[in-house]
């Protein structure tokens, strides 16, 4: 009996390690850094990490092909984002509220960190949708079998019996209650953003379609940057899916020869270096706007 009780806090005190990490291990900053350079800060995929560290620690263990590496040639790189639980933040159902209001509530944590830097964000894969429905004001339901799912403006509490079940809309109340600067005024979008890239957005799905979110995307939104690899089957379609936002969204998309759904992988010298010159580039046109 004492054996089995000993398992049982082993196997917590595991868990705990995964889901506690420090936020110090999730920020990379260099010495010879001026203060100058621009802080991106980061949304993941999926899987709620950044591919090449170790969540837990952020030691790098894929310098070549690390998306921190990578993105550290640009700016100070900050993330990823967590849910607002702490724990990873996944792409789970989809772009719901309480994923939208972990990222607000990051971009409001960095801009009082460095209000002096500019601000970008860079996302992967699933944290591209979540970021495109955060600068549309919209958060959605969990899409049902057949695809089909319910959109609200940030902040608002869906009516019983609609959509969104009891369990959804109390917890839409305790977001709205305890994060009233991310949800309000309602729809609203986050601010003091330079720019937004987005790697591998997954835009093809069995079921859903993925492109209504682009014409919903406010003129407001920062300027974005799509970098999608031409054997990327996620991202079949991404030219008219873009092209649907409103006539005041910039978007920029970048194909990149040769790559799948994450452009740094596997290693190749001419394609990093086509990703990093649309990267650089993107980051000084809006440094300068």
């Amino acid at each position: 009996k004492k054996t089995a009780t000993k398992k049982k806090k082993k196997k917590k005190k595991k868990v705990q390690k995964k889901t506690d990490a420090p936020s110090s291990a999730h920020a990379a900053d260099s010495a010879d850094d001026d203060g100058s350079r621009p802080v991106i800060l980061f949304v993941a995929g999926a899987m709620g990490r950044m591919t090449g560290e170790d969540y837990a620690t952020g030691v790098v263990s894929k310098p070549r092909t690390a998306q921190r590496a990578m993105l550290s040639r640009h700016g100070l790189v900050v993330g990823p984002v967590r849910s607002v639980t702490g724990t990873r933040l996944t792409g789970g159902a989809g772009a719901g509220m309480s994923r939208l209001v972990a990222i607000k509530s990051a971009l409001a944590d960095v801009r009082r960190a460095h209000p002096h830097r500019k601000v970008f964000l860079a996302t992967q894969s699933a944290g591209g949708r979540m970021v495109a429905h955060a600068f549309a004001g919209l958060w959605q339901t969990k899409p049902a079998k057949d695809g089909k799912c319910a959109r609200f403006p940030l902040g608002v509490v869906p009516e019983k019996g609609g959509a969104a079940s009891a369990g959804i809309i109390k917890s839409v109340k305790a977001l709205c209650a305890d994060y009233p600067e991310c949800c309000r005024p309602e729809g609203s979008i986050p601010t003091g953003v330079a720019g937004v890239m987005l790697f591998g957005y997954p835009l093809a799905h069995a079921t859903q379609d993925r492109s209504l979110i682009f014409p919903a995307i406010k003129a407001s939104a920062p300027p974005m940057l799509f970098v999608s690899g031409d054997n990327d089957d996620m991202g079949r379609g991404l030219e008219s899916a873009v092209a649907k936002c409103q006539a005041g969204v910039h978007t920029k998309l970048v194909r990149v020869p040769g790559a799948g759904h994450e452009v740094w992988q596997p290693f190749n010298a001419q394609r990093h270096e086509l990703v990093h010159a649309a990267v650089a580039s993107f980051i000084e046109e809006c440094s300068a706007a």
